[in-house]
């Protein structure tokens, strides 16, 4: 009797180990990433030394309540270990949006970037820019200055903006922006007051962009060094913008009301 004992706990265990003999790793880029097995939560981020039985399964990781990646797997007994490593920024700058995913996709890209931005601005009255995210609005300081013997440039100002239509396209990332500013400038004793209601595009590209041939130095000079460094920059946003612009000037000759433009480039941290 504890002979037929023995062996069917023996068997037991044996059919049990065989049907859990494989291992399951899978590795994402996020902290917050959910990893799900056929829909089941198996683990946060990094899963290590999951038991599975061998057979095809369904992978999905999601990350702030968005599903980033998805794919059938197959676990077969002549593979002892199966690693799987998921890079959520690299699947989507592949992954083909349907126009249902796209604004959801949007948003889970734009939680991931940092709050302040530095970058240029250029227009009639150009310099640097930074920028500070306090939701629902992004507060931006417009600065430039010099000093010389000759002349004397100073551009100070300050703008509230609104962002929305979020759309995660086929080749960017592309939102659109409204708001309210004001830019005061003295350009040797010139000085304009400039209040403007700027409309406006910011997007980044979805995938790496294509680098410039060398002899594109030749034509281009720094401008094509500047657009090749920048192809490194993941967090690289540009921005090309319209509006209205009214402008008060001491020289009269200077004073303006209509369409205004600009473009630039803003880097997140």
């Amino acid at each position: 009797m504890i002979k037929y004992i023995f062996i069917t706990i023996t068997f037991i265990f044996s059919f049990i180990t065989f049907n859990y003999a494989e291992m399951l790793n899978v590795i994402t880029d996020s902290d917050t990433a959910i990893i799900k097995l056929n829909k089941v939560d198996i683990g946060i981020s990094v899963v290590t030394n999951y038991k599975i039985e061998t057979g095809t399964y369904l992978l999905t990781v999601e990350d702030n309540g968005t599903e980033i990646y998805s794919e059938l797997i197959d676990i077969s007994n002549d593979k002892k270990v199966t690693t799987i490593s998921v890079k959520l920024d690299h699947n989507l700058s592949k992954e083909i949006i349907d126009s249902n995913k796209q604004k959801k996709f949007a948003s889970y890209t734009l939680s991931k970037k940092g709050n302040f931005g530095v970058g240029l601005y250029l227009s009639s009255r150009s310099g640097l820019k930074l920028s500070y995210d306090i939701d629902p609005l992004t507060i931006q300081t417009i600065f430039w200055m010099y000093q010389s013997n000759t002349s004397k440039n100073f551009v100070g100002g300050l703008r509230f903006i609104n962002y929305f239509n979020n759309q995660f396209t086929k080749h960017t990332l592309f939102r659109l922006y409204y708001g309210f500013g004001f830019i005061h400038s003295d350009i040797n004793g010139t000085i304009t007051n400039n209040t403007e209601i700027p409309f406006g595009a910011e997007f980044k590209f979805r995938g790496t962009p294509p680098k410039l041939p060398p002899a594109s130095y030749l034509l281009f000079s720094v401008y094509a060094l500047g657009y090749n460094l920048s192809t490194f920059l993941d967090q690289l946003f540009y921005f090309v913008e319209t509006g209205l612009t009214f402008n008060d000037s001491t020289n009269t000759d200077n004073n303006y009301t209509g369409l205004k433009f600009a473009l630039g480039m803003k880097y997140y941290f």
